[in-house]
């Protein structure tokens, strides 16, 4: 299932504002992190979880 969003940061913070709590993102020799979302050459990432449980992501990619 996919949704179009503006931008990660811009859903990131709507849904925080809804409860959502996001999972820190890891730094890796291939991305860099700030916060919940890591950027790489191809997307930026965010992961959280749903009220059951399932492991869930925003995903935008790069231009």
């Amino acid at each position: 299932m996919g949704k179009s969003e503006q931008s990660t940061a811009s859903s990131i913070t709507n849904l925080k504002e809804k409860g959502v709590k996001f999972q820190r993102a890891e730094k890796t020799k291939t991305n860099r992190a700030e916060g919940p979302i890591a950027y790489d050459e191809i997307a930026a990432v965010a992961f959280f979880k749903d009220t059951e449980g399932n492991l869930l992501l925003i995903t935008q990619l790069n231009e």
